[in-house]
């Protein structure tokens, strides 16, 4: 049990397919809330190319201000966690995970990132017969 969340590509004709996937990384899903057209009712929203590129733009945003040092793919030092709490926070939620601002929320950042560039490298091939769904289950 617990937060799971995708961004799928679902064509016009045949089967979805994932794209990204985070697991308890509550911060993402509380900016999903809060930047895109997200129900509650379905745990979607479409994803829009502005949608990726200000995700990115936001995760960057907190690595870039918390002195985050990423080597060898390992969270190695951050500092400055208040700014990642006032501008990317956790939020509370039925198993959402941690509400803490340590490596495994910095990797969760750093993550984000590599997920929004392949999609923006991919967007308008995947976009041209169909669409992004960021979707929650929970």
């Amino acid at each position: 049990m617990g937060l799971d969340m995708y961004i799928l590509r679902k064509p016009n004709t045949g089967d979805e397919c994932e794209i990204a996937y985070w697991r308890k990384a509550n911060e993402i899903h509380n900016w999903m809330v809060r930047n895109t057209n997200y129900s509650d009712d379905t745990c979607m929203a479409n994803i829009t190319r502005e949608n990726i590129e200000k995700l990115k733009y936001d995760c960057e945003d907190i690595l870039n201000k918390c002195n985050v040092v990423v080597r060898d793919g390992n969270i190695i030092s951050f500092t400055n966690t208040e700014y990642a709490e006032q501008n990317m926070p956790t939020v509370d939620g039925f198993f959402f995970g941690s509400l803490d601002y340590d490596d495994f929320y910095f990797r969760d950042i750093v993550d984000t990132v590599e997920y929004c560039e392949r999609i923006l490298e991919n967007y308008s091939e995947w976009l041209d017969n169909g669409e992004l769904i960021y979707y929650a289950w929970y």
